[in-house]
This record gives C-alpha cells, structure tokens and sequence, in this order.
C-alpha cells in the first residue's frame, strides 16, 4: 500500500481516537514554539518591516545573556547582518561562543557596557538572567523573589558604547545600527554611554519596569523622557511579564527617531 494511503488511515484513526498525527519536521516547529514567550513572535514581526525600512545591517546585542535573543533575530526576525553580543557573567561566555560558532556574523564581546569604561561590580543572580550591577529591590514582584537574588558577585569590564562602536564598524563594515539593551535596570546608563555615536543608531529597543525590580533603577517614565530628550519616540511596545493579578510588570520598547519637525514629550 502507498505510503500516502497509510498517512492518511493513520491521521483518520488517530482523528477519530482524539488525537491529531503530525509530520515530525511541524511537530518539531511546534515543540519550539513552546519555549517562546507569547511576546516573540509580534515582537519579530515588528522588527522585520523595522529593520527592512531602516536597512539595519548591525545590531548591538547588550546584556545578551545565553544568545535567546541573537537565536530570535535570525530565526523569527529574518535578520542576516552582523551581531555584537555583549554579557559579563563570565559563566555565559562559552555558552555564548558556541552558540556563535557557525554563525561568522555573530561576534561575541565578554565585558559589560555602561555611562563610563572601567571595572565595576557584578551581582550574578540565583537566576542568571537577572543578574545587574543594581541590587535587588525589597518590594520586588514576588514571582522574581526565588530568582532574582545575588548569588555571587563578579569584578567586570565596562565599556561604552562611543567607546566601541567605531573601531567596530570600521573592523566590520557595517551600519546603519539597532540598539538593543537589556541589562536589568542600567538600560539609561548603557544609553548614555552611547550618546555621542547616536546619530549612527538608528533605532534601539530597551527594557522598561512599571515596577521596582531593582534598588536606584529609573522608572519607566524617566527612561521615556530621557529618550524623548534625545529625539526618539516609540515604535512599538509589547508586555513581557505580568503579575499574578495581570498588572504590567515589564515592558519591551522599541524606539526610533521622531519625525523631522514633529514634537517630541
């Protein structure tokens, strides 16, 4: 009997027993997906017309953590440019270099990236992807209680972005560039390190707290005027965690410049 014939009594039999058959190469898509936040997939979308309108061909990944974002670029967003990765916690390095591997236009960079360059004092958290030169807030949402506590503390690099960004374009060849930052509370930091390169960014996207995660991190509102400031205005903003009562606890900005002559706060 032809292969095609046996599907099809299999996906039949299956059907009427309550079960669905699947090709292995979808069922695979779909166990993939499971490990995505419901946010990623609008947030790709985004990004792909973002980046085709703005010719974006270098992002500046800060705070990169394990890569889950660089992976995000290339499989949801579509993107083929060159990625600078930035993450201190020094256990993430070699997860971070062999995930970059086979992939030559993604470069990994093993220092923390800030206002000034120097040395400063990481808190590695229980959970890593928390882990911030701030400390923990005592009124934090009590979901991140368990995880976002220091359990270790780590002397790192720091560099700014003015620093960095053009012997990277020079080595590289590459521009215009996209800003990402997500360093748990030192996203303002990172930007004002970045200042006197902004006219070569032309869009970043950074991560804004409605609620205190962090002692001394800005609010969200602060972060919004200090970008208005400098001439950027939202392009889309996506939720990414909630608490138990569905409140907003973390937000996903995407900035770009404001339109010539437009008002801008």
């Amino acid at each position: 009997m032809p292969v095609h014939l046996i599907q099809r009594l299999a996906q039949r039999f299956a059907g009427k027993c309550g079960y669905v058959v699947l090709p292995k190469a979808r069922h695979a898509e779909l166990r993939e997906l499971e490990n995505y936040k419901p946010s990623e997939t609008p947030l790709g979308e985004h990004l792909r017309q973002l980046f085709g309108r703005l010719n974006v061909s270098c992002v500046l990944d800060v705070g990169a953590n394990d890569g889950a974002y660089a992976e995000s670029l290339r499989r949801d967003v579509g993107y083929k440019g060159w990625i600078h990765s930035f993450e201190p916690v020094p256990d993430l390095h070699q997860v971070l270099q062999r995930k970059a591997a086979q992939d030559p236009r993604w470069i990994i960079h093993p220092y923390a990236v800030g206002a000034e360059s120097g040395e400063a004092v990481l808190n590695v958290m229980v959970h890593d992807a928390f882990s911030s030169f701030l400390a923990p807030h005592p009124d934090q949402p009590v979901k991140y209680a368990d995880c976002n506590l220091i359990k270790k503390t780590a002397r790192v690099p720091v560099h700014t972005i003015a620093e960095v960004l053009p012997g990277l374009l020079s080595k590289y060849g590459a521009g215009p560039v996209y800003l990402k930052t997500d360093t748990q509370g030192f996203d303002l930091e990172v930007f004002a390190g970045a200042k006197p390169v902004l006219s070569q960014i032309v869009a970043f996207q950074s991560e804004l707290s409605l609620r205190p995660i962090y002692k001394n991190a800005p609010g969200w509102l602060t972060q919004m005027s200090v970008f208005a400031e400098a001439g950027f205005v939202p392009s889309y903003l996506l939720p990414i965690s909630f608490d138990e009562g569905l409140a907003i606890l973390e937000v996903d900005g995407v900035f770009v410049r404001a339109p010539a002559n437009a008002a801008v706060g």
